[in-house]
């Protein structure tokens, strides 16, 4: 669907471009609202797509880079998005390996970790941990409704919804040695109760680094 319309395949309820970059300038909005932005903020976007996101983030932070394992996306990202202070990388689709280490301010993602198998977005959090600062943040939906013994869709599927339950996303973070510091719904307001659509977005931070050795560098960012 990518290849085809690279519009709906990042985000379903979007008529045209100007709906797509609708979306991302509210999702940016939140971030602001939350106090995850600013002039010295160096910002991560794990599926990034054509560049929704960053065409409205690029006059908020320092430096954005968005990744995509799709080359048309990011093709078309880099054509979109012409800011001096924005990079798109094409990725493997399970680690952020072109990032430095403790190099990233705020890594977020939306819409993303969804449509990846479970395995694979264990993987990513743990690349969050080691790509964020000591006091970076990282800032991501994910959809929770799971129920006791719903199967997922099949791994090579790349369009179907993946649910977690409140305790797995606890579980991934703790795992990847992140701290849940709060829950929200899509508008940034704090999650309190259940709501169809709500309370799928997270934000962690940094637990700490003991035992992560650095790796060699191969992106710099400036």
């Amino acid at each position: 669907m990518g290849y085809y319309d690279p519009i709906r395949a990042v985000c379903s309820e979007a008529r045209n471009e100007g709906d797509l970059y609708a979306s991302g300038e509210q999702q940016v909005s939140v971030m602001e609202r939350l106090g995850l932005l600013g002039e010295s903020k160096r910002t991560l976007h794990i599926g990034c797509g054509i560049g929704r996101v960053e065409r409205s983030i690029a006059g908020r932070v320092k430096f954005a880079i968005g990744i995509d394992i799709s080359e048309r996306m990011v093709r078309i990202a880099r054509r979109k998005v012409s800011a001096d202070n924005v990079s798109f990388l094409v990725n493997s689709g399970r680690d952020l390996r072109s990032i430095c280490d403790q190099s990233i301010d705020l890594c977020y993602s939306f819409i993303a970790f969804q449509h990846m198998p479970r395995g694979v977005v264990a993987s990513y959090f743990v690349e969050v941990r080691r790509v964020l600062k000591a006091d970076g943040e990282f800032f991501f939906q994910i959809p929770v409704d799971r129920l006791p013994g719903a199967k997922d869709p099949p791994a090579n599927h790349p369009y179907a919804l993946r649910y977690y339950a409140p305790d797995e996303v606890m579980q991934l973070l703790e795992k990847a040695g992140l701290s849940l510091v709060g829950r929200y719904n899509s508008d940034g307001t704090p999650y309190i109760a259940a709501a169809p659509g709500e309370g799928q977005f997270f934000l962690a931070k940094v637990l700490g680094r003991g035992g992560l050795g650095d790796r060699q560098l191969t992106e710099q960012i400036p």
